[in-house]
């Protein structure tokens, strides 16, 4: 709001400030403020140059190859407000791609939760889709709708190798809440 515009109104419903007096304290008001709004102002200005002039490459990893398609239309985004930007992909493991990014060679990941570690900050979940149980047609726990970590509990599983221990538990438990341990 311009400090030239009248300072005495107020939206519907709200009770309508009044000066009383002469228009010395309106003149006080106007000359203290505006050295306050003139500094929000260049602020505001400030960034929005800053913000216009953003270029360079961005350099983001991926841990599922179901997350792609959702970092390339982001990625087109990017580019559609920022012209000078370049978004580069990189898809790896798991412990690849956490990796990459503690060692900053990546500036941004997305990967399945939990991440955790020295280095890392978890930011908020972009996407989240159900678990899936993959096994062939004969299995007998491909006509179930549902399946439990109690069933999974009795079957050998294929695990991911060098994952860290709370990623492996995450997907993987070693315990179910009715058994003590998988097999």
């Amino acid at each position: 709001m311009s400090p030239d515009r009248n300072r005495n109104t107020a939206t519907e419903g709200e009770p309508r400030p009044r000066f009383e007096g002469v228009g010395v304290e309106r003149y006080q008001i106007h000359t203290e403020l505006l050295p306050a709004y003139q500094q929000i102002r260049r602020a505001i200005d400030n960034a929005s140059a800053a913000c216009a002039g953003i270029s360079g490459v961005l350099h983001v990893g991926f841990t599922a190859p179901w997350c792609g398609d959702l970092i390339v239309r982001a990625a087109q985004e990017l580019r559609s407000r920022h012209p000078r930007c370049v978004v580069e992909l990189r898809e790896a493991t798991y412990n690849a791609a956490v990796e990459a990014l503690r060692n900053e060679e990546v500036d941004l990941l997305v990967a399945e939760l939990p991440v955790v570690g020295p280095g890392v900050i978890v930011g908020p979940v972009v996407f989240s889709e159900p678990r899936c149980l993959v096994v062939p047609a004969t299995h007998h726990l491909a006509v179930r709708k549902t399946v439990s970590m109690e069933d999974l509990a009795l079957l050998p599983l294929i695990t991911a190798i060098g994952v860290s221990p709370v990623w492996r538990d995450a997907y993987f438990p070693r315990r179910t809440p009715r058994r003590s341990r998988r097999h």
